[in-house]
């Protein structure tokens, strides 16, 4: 779902150029929340690295009048499983990998995943982090002095893989029929930062029409202390050259209306999606929906 700014006149109070936004990223499908991590000016994140997305709307904050417009939730992943025809064992990695010894000299200490979860959270868990049926169900059987054996390979702040380590798993059933779940990793130099992901927080700020650029850096530093975060995210449909210079140099990313999120005109009144509140309106602010279903005659 993408979404557009409708320049409204200069006497309009309040902006409706600014509720729009708001109730499209209220609204917004998964690849809009993803655009604006991505596609923002400078990205707070690499496609690669994005996991999972979602958006909280009008977060109130504690010592202001001004709720915070929004804020993004998301995982930045750090490594992943990888690809199969790396090989599964030590025999297949060494033929493909001469250097195998040099990727496995170090050792991070016994991390636990997961203690005392129901059998279908450490699924969960396990499927989320890659791992197929098959290896799933390998590690939930294993006896007690055995390890299951992956290869992973981490990803770099630039979104790009470097070399492969191992990780070593390992599971207990306790008689309550609940797992815990360790691991512990054999790589080349630096460990890897977490298991897969770690959650994230940025931000987003609607730049009102005629606000001035201090009122509005001031209001992004207020609510980054708060929060305690360091990125933050602008959208703004016109900002002069200085203004975006400023922006970014104060460490915030931009991301653009007027280049990014006009699209063709809405069709919620066309649309068979009834359990959608936008359902039915001729003047939705929605210009694009990946779940637009055309009603039958």
């Amino acid at each position: 779902m993408t979404f557009s700014i409708e320049r409204p006149s200069a006497s309009a109070q309040p902006d409706p150029a600014f509720d729009n936004i708001q109730l499209a990223l209220a609204i917004a499908a998964p690849q809009t929340l993803r655009a604006l991590l991505c596609d923002s000016s400078p990205a707070l994140i690499s496609p690669v690295q994005l996991g999972s997305v979602q958006i909280d709307i009008g977060i109130p904050l504690p010592g202001t009048a001004e709720p915070l417009d929004g804020i993004l939730r998301y995982e930045q992943v750090h490594c992943v499983l990888a690809d199969p025809e790396l090989g599964q064992t030590d025999s297949g990695m060494a033929e493909r990998q001469p250097s195998y010894p040099i990727l496995t000299q170090f050792r991070s200490d016994l991390q636990t995943l997961l203690w005392g979860v129901r059998r279908e959270v450490a699924i969960a868990t396990l499927t989320q982090a890659g791992f197929c049926h098959e290896q799933i169900t390998a590690i939930l059987q294993l006896p007690n002095q055995a390890w299951h054996k992956s290869w992973w390979t981490q990803i770099d702040e630039r979104g790009h893989t470097v070399q492969p380590f191992q990780r070593w798993m390992r599971s207990r059933c306790q008689v309550n029929g609940t797992f815990t779940v360790q691991y512990q990793d054999y790589f080349p130099q630096e460990p890897p930062p977490c298991f897969a992901s770690q959650s994230r927080s940025a931000p987003v700020f609607i730049q009102p029409r005629f606000r001035p650029f201090h009122e509005t850096l001031a209001a992004i530093n207020r609510a980054r202390s708060l929060l305690s975060c360091g990125p933050a995210i602008l959208i703004a449909s016109e900002l002069s050259d200085a203004e975006t210079e400023g922006f970014i140099r104060q460490g915030v990313s931009l991301y653009t209306v007027s280049s990014h999120l006009q699209t063709s005109p809405s069709r919620c009144h066309l649309c068979a999606q009834n359990g959608c509140p936008l359902n039915g309106r001729d003047n939705s602010p929605v210009r694009q929906c990946a779940q637009f279903r055309l009603r039958s005659a």
